[in-house]
């Protein structure tokens, strides 16, 4: 005869609580795989955006057959988020214009590429909250062009200035300085802009260097710039910059031949030089920040002087090594070729 023993479990509170606390760490886990894989832009976007239309002169709107006055030439709408550009009919007295207002992806959908290695941008592929318009638009009346701006560039508002600093100057291999430019808008167009630097004591290239060239000097610009795809100080530029330096520091030569002599020897080297640069830029703004990059090339003319030699009669011998101070602080007076390329960051006020 066989014994059938039937095992029965016994289910204790302990057992239950830990059953509970299972599937409570389950829906954690699936509630935080959900909010990493939704878009942000499902998450924090609603349905519709605001949009500010800023005239120059008084004018009528009409979008989406409804028909908008301004007051105080301005308009405050609100409008669905959607990948269809917005179409806009404005017109006054005298002109009548069509103005088409694309859609692009909003700061929330592309913000996915920080989560979940950006699958949130499958799911919301389709999803109109993706999309958005720019916050504020200005429009001109006093011609027909169709084109609209994100900043003021229509003369809406008479003053316009973008101050700007260049961080790249201050890593700069000779001639390293804190600068700062001011742009101001003088037409449509047209924009000129004046610079002014501060040349530093010492580069960061020198720290390791046994002797402080105690650099004293300045830099001083103006440039005419010409914007010839959008109005001033929109989009790409070409412009024409007149640049002087002004510098005093000390350097120092190991190998100095004097009677077949060797010995060292540090200088004082006074330089001036005149630049003339043609350049082509591109200047981009986000909100009030503004974001200009350029190269050209330019002609420069050195009067390069050795002060406060032990022997002015000495040979001086380049090392075998590659110097670029040495290279550009070559005595004489002569014309070089130079690429000036930088970037600015500026802010409008």
């Amino acid at each position: 005869m066989n014994n059938h023993i039937r095992l029965r479990r016994e289910y204790t509170p302990q057992t239950y609580m830990h059953a509970f606390q299972y599937i409570i760490k389950r829906q954690i886990i699936l509630g935080l795989i959900f909010f990493t894989c939704s878009s942000c832009a499902t998450l924090f976007n609603s349905k519709t955006t605001q949009l500010n239309i800023i005239t120059d002169t008084p004018a009528t709107i009409v979008m989406n057959k409804d028909t908008l006055k301004s007051f105080n030439n301005r308009i405050h709408i609100k409008v669905l988020r959607q990948q269809t550009p917005l179409l806009l009919k404005v017109f006054n007295d005298s002109i009548s214009k069509n103005i088409t207002i694309s859609s692009k992806n909003s700061f929330a959908y592309w913000s996915n590429l920080g989560f979940c290695y950006g699958l949130g941008m499958l799911t919301e592929m389709r999803n109109p909250k993706r999309y958005t318009y720019p916050n504020t638009v200005y429009l001109t009346m006093k011609n027909n062009n169709t084109n609209f701006y994100t900043i003021d560039t229509t003369g809406i508002r008479k003053r316009f200035y973008i101050l700007k600093l260049s961080p790249l100057k201050l890593v700069d291999l000779t001639n390293s300085g804190i600068e700062l430019s001011c742009e101001k808008r003088t037409d449509n167009y047209f924009a000129t802009q004046v610079m002014a630097s501060y040349l530093l004591p010492i580069s960061i290239w020198n720290l390791n260097y046994g002797l402080k060239p105690n650099i004293k000097g300045f830099r001083l610009a103006i440039e005419e710039k010409y914007y010839f795809k959008k109005l001033a100080p929109i989009g790409s530029y070409t412009s024409l910059e007149l640049n002087y330096l002004k510098s005093n520091y000390i350097d120092s030569y190991s190998n100095t031949i004097y009677n077949n002599t060797n010995y060292p020897d540090s200088l004082r080297i006074n330089k001036q030089a005149l630049s003339i640069n043609l350049k082509i830029g591109y200047q981009r703004f986000i909100k009030r920040v503004a974001f200009d990059c350029y190269v050209g090339l330019g002609f420069r003319y050195k009067d390069v002087r050795y002060l406060d030699r032990i022997n002015p009669n000495g040979d001086i011998e380049r090392g075998r090594y590659f110097n670029f101070n040495h290279i550009t602080s070559q005595k004489g007076r002569y014309w070089t070729i130079i690429i000036p390329m930088s970037i600015r960051i500026g802010w409008t006020f």
